[in-house]
């Protein structure tokens, strides 16, 4: 009996320390293959989308490096959900360009406070030589739109976290940034009481390292 209350002592005691374990994402030394953390866009293969609208350009400096980001809109898309399909990175020689069908918003969060108007991403600086551009797709039917993280370094953009989360809030902590996720569509009854707790989770930016954490 003993031997029985023993393991489920320590059976629930890993299940909680792996629930609120930090998952390394990606460090500027070599991106971490954890598949899962980057999904698919569902895009159709299309002819008939270019030439692409430019809609917003910025740019962006890290170790004497400039990036520049075009987000762009496919021709004939002004009706369809997102402000743009297209986001495209380009220093000197390199280039980088990645597509959505169902598109992704100026950058927005649920915290006013730290909203970013009329920017189409939310820049943190990973260490001297990295910085990770933080975008936020478009939400259909309540459905939490896709996070998605693209790193740059050496010239060159990855995306390094792709998945659904509503963007709820953002922190610093000493040198560290710190994306508060939600991760469920939250219903609420008659006298705007919500049926069910918030499901949360962490991406934290710093040290040149990206961590996810569920809290």
């Amino acid at each position: 009996m003993k031997q029985v209350f023993l393991f489920v002592i320590l059976f629930v005691s890993v299940t909680s320390y792996s629930q609120n374990s930090k998952t390394l994402i990606y460090n500027e030394n070599s991106i971490i293959a954890v598949t899962n953390n980057v999904e698919s866009f569902d895009n159709l293969s299309r002819a008939d989308i270019t030439p692409y609208t430019l809609k917003h350009t910025e740019s962006v400096t890290q170790y004497g490096l400039t990036y520049t980001v075009n987000v762009l809109r496919y021709k004939g898309w002004e009706d369809e959900t997102g402000d743009y399909n297209v986001i495209d990175i380009s220093s000197g020689s390199y280039k980088s360009q990645f597509t959505y069908d169902e598109g992704w918003d100026y950058f927005y969060c649920e915290n006013e406070a730290v909203n970013t108007p009329n920017k189409s991403f939310y820049a943190v600086n990973l260490s001297s030589s990295c910085m990770a551009l933080v975008f936020v797709g478009v939400s259909i039917a309540s459905q939490p739109p896709f996070i998605t993280v693209i790193v740059l370094r050496d010239r060159k953009a990855e995306i390094v976290y792709n998945k659904p989360a509503f963007m709820k809030d953002i922190q610093t902590a000493g040198k560290e940034t710190r994306f508060i996720l939600r991760l469920n569509t939250i219903e609420y009854d008659e006298n705007n009481k919500p049926y069910e707790k918030e499901d949360l989770a962490t991406l934290s930016f710093g040290d040149g390292k990206i961590y996810y954490m569920k809290n």
